[in-house]
């Protein structure tokens, strides 16, 4: 079984996840409208992060990391 995380797994991989996706759009669905989110597809959201504060909360990033490394 694969283990999900915010320092290894790429943007792309979890936007091509369903159960990945899912939490997305539900914890943080405007990380889906970022205009830079293609271009990050390759990268872990370790090191995008910095580029999506602001679009949603602190708790609920912890949320989702916590529900994807569930995962």
């Amino acid at each position: 079984m694969f283990h999900y995380t915010f320092e290894d797994t790429p943007i792309g991989e979890l936007l091509d996840t369903p159960a990945a996706l899912a939490l997305i759009e539900a914890l943080c669905p405007a990380l889906l409208e970022h205009p830079m989110l293609e271009l990050g597809r390759a990268y872990p959201l370790s090191v995008a992060l910095p580029f999506f504060k602001g679009l949603v909360s602190e708790e609920s990033i912890e949320a989702f990391r916590v529900r994807l490394e569930a995962l």
